[in-house]
């Protein structure tokens, strides 16, 4: 699961997320390799039920406010 999304924000910037697509449409995908780091702030294996996951990814948007500033939409 991991690796399939690290792949997918190589491959085309965005991985997915509907903000980052609008952005890498603007400005190009070397504007995102030029100005964006990706990490991992946890990671869980795949017998952890996706609601934990879920939460967690929501409390992280909450503590790094990236729904409000960042490129979280969601």
């Amino acid at each position: 699961m991991l690796l399939k999304r690290w792949k997918d924000y190589i491959s085309n910037g965005h991985g997915g997320n509907a903000e980052l697509k609008k952005l890498v449409n603007q400005k190009g995908i070397e504007y995102i390799k030029q100005n964006f780091q990706y990490l991992i702030l946890e990671n869980y294996n795949s017998k952890i039920d996706d609601s934990v996951i879920l939460e967690r990814e929501n409390w992280w948007k909450e503590i790094l406010q990236s729904r409000n500033f960042g490129y979280n939409a969601n």
